[in-house]
């Protein structure tokens, strides 16, 4: 049997006016995890993304547009089995509707 070396976690949002900052709650973590990276994809505009885990947060992606690039995290983008997995979409610019982001990961060894 062949393990896939990466597996996925799907968050988005989508509103008709967006204003401020909303946190979305992703799924809390299935086991030990490393979030290596995500690409998102907006409608219109730019969006930040700040994946965390109710206190300390991943590398902070400050564009998510539409044109669709892959982000690495480099730090705070670990997370326990069980642990809450969240996103804060926000600093919405030039009038985004909706947002989707994959965020790929790895098991950590136990």
């Amino acid at each position: 049997r062949v393990l896939p070396g990466y597996f996925n976690v799907v968050a988005g949002y989508a509103t008709t006016t967006w204003t401020g900052t909303t946190t979305q709650l992703i799924a809390p973590a299935p086991a030990n995890i490393t979030v290596v990276s995500a690409r998102c994809e907006t409608t219109v505009g730019t969006v930040g993304v700040s994946l965390y885990d109710g206190t300390n947060r991943a590398t902070y992606m400050p564009t998510a547009s539409t044109t669709i690039n892959t982000f690495t995290f480099s730090t705070n983008n670990t997370f326990t089995a069980g642990e809450t997995m969240r996103v804060d979409f926000g600093t919405p610019a030039s009038s985004p509707t909706q947002i989707a982001c994959r965020f790929k990961y790895t098991y950590d060894a136990d």
